[in-house]
């Protein structure tokens, strides 16, 4: 019964054709055949191989490039993103600069009043007539000098010039140090949240200011030093000095570092040192877009509070999660493809500016840092990119990725065991996959080279080969 209703649809369908039915073999039959071939084998006559325009290839060596992709968020680059705050205390009289505004660097954005600023100018005014007094009296004791006013330095003047400086260098020393202190302290408190950020400034402030005074008494101690020098040279040799002279010769340089560290303080208050008055300029540090603007014309502005926020997007970031399996193919510097859902089928040179040292314990991936020019400001931070890294690597095993199927899982490709105008056969070869790129792929094992192998149509030798294996009972997926 059971032969007889495997040949009943053959029946019919011989009986439509007009054709004699065929015979069916018995599923006896059926096993033997297909044992005589092994698994993984497939056979295809020439004509087969021809209509199917299957596709054979020669395995051969070839340079190959492995793809390493990740996406990200584009944010500002931070070195290039600036809080413009006052100097010092202040109101504001002039706004130069709004929200939006492109500005340059070292343009004005705001003038400030700041009174504390008059105290200052008239400190370095008065530094400035020193020197040119100090001056005039070097030049006058050396025409002095040639007419015979000259006189025998006394030593312990000299002396005791030598020690009064060397006790203020100690003492600018002890107060460099507490101040010092009181800064590390002080950015202890602000990490707790006991002291603010603008006792962290003043601190800061005091510590270069007894930093400049330190640095003044060095000089002058080291000038007191000179002097004596000198001065025991005449009393040993017995030699005349010109006391006068050497005394206008150490006032002209303390003058003279005086009016320069005066300078360089207003310099460093954005102020015009030439200039009087309380007013000074707030200039852009940087070439970028006023992105915020928080101060009104005629408010009162302090050291802690901002006055613009000025956003250069030239350059923007991207970081990028790396897991552990692909940092053998990122390094600093590489070259790299960004592209965005704004703009299809259009890509932006980037660069790997950091790869973190460390990987994270839970993901087992690395951040690494993308840095992309941005001239013409059509990426806009927060837009999500792609970012595609291209790796090069030496001439290896590689094969066309058609030529690649999945059977059982595995990876594997059909090899070529014969060839001939008649018959074709084709046997499953498990291989190992390395990497792919571009339609190729990269194999460390499972080939060899001068091998053929199935390409194009490949799914077709797959198709057979899973049905002659279902046919006897097996089940490939």
């Amino acid at each position: 019964m059971r032969h007889l209703l495997l040949m009943v649809p053959l029946l019919l369908a011989g009986c439509r054709s007009g054709e004699s039915p065929p015979v069916t073999p018995t599923p006896t039959a059926q096993v033997e055949e297909h044992h005589d071939h092994p698994e993984g084998l497939v056979e295809l006559t020439g004509l087969q191989v021809k209509s199917s325009r299957l596709k054979v290839e020669t395995v051969g060596l070839r340079s190959f490039s492995g793809d390493f992709q990740a996406s990200g968020t584009l944010t500002y680059d931070k070195d290039l993103q600036v809080r413009v705050t006052s100097p010092l205390p202040g109101k504001a009289v002039e706004l130069r600069s709004h929200l939006g505004d492109v500005v340059s660097r070292g343009q004005v954005l705001a003038i400030i009043d700041c009174p504390e600023l008059v105290k200052y100018k008239a400190d370095y005014h008065e530094a400035e007539t020193d020197f040119r007094l100090a001056q005039q009296s070097l030049q006058r004791r050396r025409q002095l000098s040639r007419f015979g006013d000259v006189t025998r330095g006394p030593l312990d003047e000299a002396r005791k010039e030598a020690a009064t400086t060397a006790a203020q260098v100690r003492v600018a020393d002890v107060t460099c140090e507490v101040a010092r202190k009181t800064v590390e302290r002080t950015k202890d408190l602000l990490v707790n949240g006991i002291a603010s950020q603008a006792q962290l400034e003043q601190a800061e402030a005091d510590y270069e200011q007894a930093r400049a005074k330190h640095h003044l008494a060095l000089t002058e101690a080291r000038l007191a030093r000179d002097h004596l020098a000198r001065e025991e040279q005449v009393g040993r040799l017995g030699l005349l000095a010109n006391k006068e002279i050497q005394e206008a010769e150490a006032n002209l340089e303390r003058a003279q570092e005086r009016a320069k560290h005066l300078r360089e303080g207003l310099e460093a208050l954005q102020a015009d040192p030439e200039g009087h008055g309380s007013l000074t300029q707030i200039r852009a540090p940087i070439s970028g877009t006023v992105t915020s603007r928080p101060i009104s014309l005629g408010e009162s502005v302090t050291p802690d509070e901002e006055l613009f926020t000025l956003v250069n997007a030239e350059r923007l970031w991207l970081w990028v999660n790396v897991l552990e399996s692909e940092l053998s193919k990122l390094r600093a510097g590489q070259h790299v493809e960004v592209s965005v859902t704004a703009f299809p089928g259009e890509t932006f040179p980037g660069t790997i500016g950091y790869i973190a040292p460390e990987l994270d314990e839970k993901t087992r991936a690395a951040r690494a840092q993308v840095l992309i020019r941005n001239q013409d400001l059509r990426l806009k931070p927060a837009m999500v990119a792609q970012v595609r890294v291209v790796t090069s690597s030496a001439r290896s095993m590689v094969i066309p990725e058609a030529a690649l199927q999945k059977v059982q899982e595995l990876d594997v490709v059909y090899v070529v065991k014969k060839s001939d105008e008649q018959d074709w056969e084709f046997e499953r070869r498990p291989v190992v996959v390395s990497g792919r790129s571009a339609g190729w792929v990269q194999i460390s094992s499972g080939l060899k080279l001068g091998e053929r192998i199935a390409s194009d149509g490949s799914g077709l030798l797959k198709g057979e080969d899973l049905k002659g294996s279902l046919e006897e009972g097996g089940h490939h997926h």
